[in-house]
C-alpha cells in the first residue's frame, strides 16, 4: 500500500521552514503568479556536504570500535549494491 502524498498545506509548512532559515529564496514564477519557484540559497547549497561530513565523521567514530576499516565497508557497500542491481533487472 502507497503512502498518500503530501497535502499542499504541509509542503508549504516545510517550505515556509526553509525559507525562514535562509536555505531558500523565493524566485518569481512567470507562468504561474501565485507559487514562486524555491531556489536554493548559497547557505541552502552547503548542507548536504555539511550532512555528508557529519555523517563521516559519525561513520568513522562507529568503525573505531569494530575491526571493519573503511575499505573494506566500501566494498561491502559496493558489493550490495550490485546485488540490489542485480535483483533489480
Amino acid at each position: 500500500m502507497r503512502a498518500p502524498p503530501p497535502t499542499r498545506q504541509s509542503v508549504q509548512r516545510v517550505a515556509d521552514a526553509l525559507a525562514a532559515d535562509g536555505l531558500v529564496a523565493a524566485k518569481p514564477e512567470p507562468d504561474h503568479k501565485t507559487a514562486p519557484l524555491l531556489a536554493t540559497s548559497p547557505m541552502g547549497q552547503k548542507v548536504p556536504a555539511q550532512l555528508v561530513a557529519a555523517s563521516d565523521k559519525d561513520r568513522g567514530a562507529r568503525l573505531s570500535c569494530t575491526d571493519v576499516t573503511a575499505q573494506e565497508l566500501a566494498a561491502a557497500r559496493a558489493t550490495v549494491r550490485k546485488v540490489l542491481g542485480a535483483l533489480a533487472d
